[in-house]
């Protein structure tokens, strides 16, 4: 994981092929959705860290996913493990710079890229883990 801790806050520094906008229109399809909250440009969402609940607001700024810590501050190594939980979550860890390649030379995957360039993660899941 990629990441630095401000103390009050983390930053998880994504693949350059991440869009964070395209993972808000993902996850704001439904106003039902119980894990998460949509609050503007950002994602409100409670995540339980060993006995803890700690309630998170995650948004982007300069390249960057930004979580802030909205009742208090939880202990370093709680805050690691949020870190790991949302790099898990967006799932951070895959390597598509590789499937972005292949998929340029299909005609089929080629225009599904182009309209749904940051899904990446996504459209690497569906095709071609699956």
């Amino acid at each position: 994981m990629n990441w630095a801790d401000y103390g009050s806050y983390i930053e998880i520094y994504p693949p350059k092929e991440f869009n964070f906008e395209e993972c808000l229109t993902f996850l704001g399809r439904s106003n039902q959705e119980v894990l998460h909250q949509m609050k503007g440009k950002s994602i409100v969402k409670l995540i339980k860290v060993d006995e803890s609940l700690i309630l998170c607001k995650i948004g982007y700024i300069n390249h960057s996913i930004k979580v802030e810590f909205l009742i208090s501050t939880p202990s370093g190594p709680s805050r690691q493990k949020v870190g790991e939980y949302i790099w898990e979550w967006f799932d951070l860890e895959q390597d598509v710079e590789g499937f972005y390649r292949a998929a340029h030379q299909d005609q089929i995957l080629k225009n599904l890229l182009i309209n749904m360039m940051g899904y990446g993660l996504y459209v690497y899941r569906i095709y071609l883990k699956h």
